[in-house]
């Protein structure tokens, strides 16, 4: 990444004014270090170059975060339109120059688009286009002559997480012209259900800002096909997910609502529906998600050869079950068991019984979890070619150790001992058993979290490919510290130091043990204990 950034600052230097952009390593260092604060997950060299080309070009992009970023690049292209426009002209002409940008914004929506194909959608922008034009041959070389139009073609601002921002900015500052504008672009639904449904994925935050933002690029009256009106669907269903406004996600769901009631014997449309029904229902508080799941049940009821619709109905009766005391979800986990046993050849309703179920037991006492466990145990065993639902059998276990004393804590081991032999190399069942391991060492005594902590470096040594088994290992080792004397303390002290020097994921290890002495050493300090975790 610091190559990228060293060699695009030299490139930039050879094509402008900007003769020294020999970048020293201190300088791209710091574009990196920004770089990884703005784009935490996937530091794209995308921003690495916009970054350079900020400081490059004088500006200070150490102070910036994303949008300034993306501000930055997008105010230079709509900057570099003016500029032409003005060259060709003339003169400055702010008429022509918000046309311009009318058209730009939909070739960015549509993917690149004919001038010909623009003049029938944007019948208004051409006649504005039209009249300024008059004395050259020709609107569309007017706009070739000011680099809009490129053989005929107006090309999309990329690349697209550039283009994305562009439209949503021009959206958000020209709300009378949106309306407009949407028809528009669903006259071509395909590239406009992508684009905006990458928008939702790439500046879902933005819009989550404010609730009018999502209202504006869902208007409930654009005249549109049936098959433009099923992909405006999807599209509403897919924003459900992505909005975390709960007025948003009813707005949203209303709307499609509506779209079931305009087409109803296309069942694509029932099944857009369920889908935000069910998003819906996540940022619901329990009396009104419950009321959301049973309008999502009598779709399932009115459409029983979908199963799809009934996968969507268990999903929501696992979300209920979230939001509820265990009484509650006690009769939201038997209406999903009825479910289950209306469609056994439903493998995913059957894996969201099981979620039920685990979920369940985590809101009960001891005896209730393991009664719950013993159903999901058994119903494990029926279902015995679904490894999800042996996951979160192993899960289920995990949740019932907490509860238990020591000797209990043995019993439910041995059970996911046996659960791992069954289910040989599944990550999950396996790291359920460490976690269950080093839960048992908290609650021993010296000698037995020792005795625990062995079996947890057998277990490692026995799967080198897991970091998560290595991180609970050694948050075993600092649990056997605490319990420890001073001189024992230090020979395990070297047993974990010699795990951070060896484990090729050390970076990671150290980081959750990081997390771990934060809290114990507040701990230690407010009890005014000593010498071991000092060591």
């Amino acid at each position: 990444m610091l190559d990228i950034i060293g060699n695009y600052a030299l490139a930039l230097g050879q094509n402008s004014e900007y003769a020294d952009c020999m970048l020293p390593d201190t300088v791209k260092r710091l574009l990196l270090q920004k770089l990884k604060s703005i784009d935490p997950q996937l530091h794209r060299p995308l921003y690495a170059l916009f970054l350079t080309d900020a400081f490059v070009t004088g500006n200070n992009p150490e102070q910036w975060e994303r949008n300034d970023i993306l501000e930055y690049v997008t105010e230079r292209e709509q900057k570099r339109l003016k500029f032409n426009l003005h060259q060709t002209l003339g003169w400055r002409d702010e008429k022509l120059y918000s046309a311009c940008l009318y058209l730009y914004s939909m070739a960015t929506v549509l993917q690149d688009v004919s001038w010909e194909e623009l003049q029938l959608l944007c019948p208004d922008t051409w006649a504005i286009i039209q009249r300024k034009a008059d004395s050259f041959d020709s609107p569309a070389n007017m706009l070739e002559q000011a680099g809009l139009v490129v053989k005929g073609t107006i090309f999309a601002l990329r690349p697209d997480l550039i283009g994305e921002y562009f439209v949503y900015t021009w959206l958000v500052r020209h709300p009378d012209k949106a309306q407009r504008f949407l028809y528009a672009v669903w006259q071509r639904p395909v590239p406009t259900a992508v684009f905006f449904n990458r928008m939702f994925h790439d500046y879902g935050n933005m819009l989550n800002e404010n609730a009018k933002h999502w209202e504006l690029i869902f208007p409930s009256n654009i005249p549109m096909s049936e098959d433009a009106a099923w992909l405006y669907a999807m599209l509403l269903a897919s924003a459900t997910h992505y909005c975390c406004i709960v007025d948003g996600r009813k707005q949203q769901t209303n709307l499609l609502k509506k779209l079931a009631s305009d087409y109803p014997t296309n069942l694509k449309f029932v099944f857009a529906l369920s889908e935000g029904l069910v998003n819906l229902s996540y940022k619901q508080d329990e009396q009104r998600a419950l009321d959301t799941i049973t309008h999502l049940e009598r779709l399932a009821t009115e459409h029983p050869k979908m199963p799809d619709i009934a996968i969507l109905f268990a999903e929501g009766l696992v979300n209920l079950s979230y939001k509820q005391d265990e009484q509650g979800a006690q009769i939201t986990i038997a209406r999903l068991e009825r479910l289950a046993a209306e469609h056994p050849e439903v493998s995913d309703i059957a894996i969201l019984f099981a979620e039920g179920l685990v979920n369940l037991s985590s809101k009960q006492d001891e005896q209730g979890a393991q009664d719950t466990i013993a159903r999901l145990e058994n119903f494990a065993a029926k279902h015995p070619r679904v490894q999800d639902i042996a996951i979160l059998l192993a899960e289920g276990l995990v949740n019932l150790s907490y509860k238990q004393d020591e000797q209990d804590s043995q019993v439910t081991i041995a059970r996911l001992e046996r659960l791992a032999g069954e289910y040989p190399g599944v990550p999950n069942i396996v790291i359920a058993l460490a976690i269950n391991l080093f839960n048992l060492s908290i609650k021993q005594n010296e000698q037995g979290a020792r005795d625990t902590i062995a079996r947890l470096e057998c277990l490692i040594a026995k799967h080198p490919e897991m970091p998560d088994i290595a991180i609970v290992f050694a948050k075993g080792l600092l649990n056997l510290i605490i319990k420890q004397g001073e001189q024992e303390a230090q020979v395990t002290i070297v047993r974990l130091k010699h795990l951070l020097s060896e484990h090729p994921n050390a970076s990671i290890i150290a980081t959750e043990l990081t997390k771990d002495l934060t809290i114990l050493s507040y701990m230690r300090d407010k009890n005014g204990n000593g010498s071991p975790l000092n060591a």
